[in-house]
């Protein structure tokens, strides 16, 4: 199974691609992009539209998985909802146009980290380093976050808490 997981936010967006056999993660690939602040709104959105098509049609996830907006004041919030409404529509657009069977889950971070035995961000760093053999640094937490939601989507898959969407055959 293929889980493709983003960290979104307006600035920097985080994305990472798990492959799990038999239960065992593999770090396929992983990135973030950013766009310019000074951009208008519906230009970081085509932006934001562009980057999330070239990851899906690289690794064609069997799920996808994103960060569920949080934020404690409204100025903050419109710009991240934003970001997610743009993510959740290119994936269905993109999973629609190729016959798949693609549904975005929505994941809170701070609840994964905690269900993996995770305290925070900085131990999650660690912990991806050790387990995948990399040298993530403090700049790349919107990498690690969206691996830690990637394999969270996945422990819930496997545990039967949420449902597994299959690519449609033909």
């Amino acid at each position: 199974m293929r889980i493709l997981g983003f960290d979104p936010s307006s600035s920097i967006t985080g994305w990472a691609v798990l492959d799990f056999e038999g239960g065992v993660p593999n770090l396929v690939a992983y990135g973030k992009f950013s766009l310019k602040q000074k951009l208008s709104t519906t230009m970081k959105l085509r932006g934001i539209e562009a980057e999330v098509v070239s990851v899906l049609d690289k690794y064609i996830p069997d799920q996808v998985s994103y960060e569920e907006a949080y934020v404690k004041f409204i100025k903050a919030a419109m710009p991240l909802y934003r970001v997610h409404g743009a993510l959740i529509l290119t994936v269905d657009q993109f999973a629609r146009t190729n016959g798949l069977g693609i549904e975005p889950v929505g994941v809170n971070v701070n609840t994964a980290r905690k269900q993996l035995g995770i305290s925070d961000k900085e131990t999650a760093r660690v912990l991806i380093n050790k387990t995948f053999s990399r040298e993530f640094g403090k700049e790349d937490y919107d990498i690690t976050d969206a691996i830690v939601i990637a394999w969270f989507a996945f422990t819930k898959i496997k545990t039967g808490e949420r449902k597994e969407v299959r690519r449609k055959k033909g």
